[in-house]
């Protein structure tokens, strides 16, 4: 697993990345496919949704899988 620095936004539904950076990560888990076909941004643009994915997260001491 490769570590990527990114901001959580902890009032969204979700939290999304770049294919790309999803493909360096490197994880054991695999891309599952997603329930949405689409999200809306903030500015409400539409952002395809490929797949979803649980990846172990921390910050300072504290751990999640989220």
């Amino acid at each position: 697993m490769t570590p990527v620095n990114f901001k959580i936004d902890t009032g969204g539904e979700c939290n999304i990345i770049p294919h790309d950076t999803f493909r360096n990560l490197k994880l054991s888990s695999p891309l599952e496919p997603s329930p949405r076909s689409k999200l809306t941004s903030y500015s409400g643009d539409l952002i395809k949704v490929i797949g979803k994915v649980r990846s172990p997260c921390s910050h300072l001491s504290d751990k999640e899988d989220a």
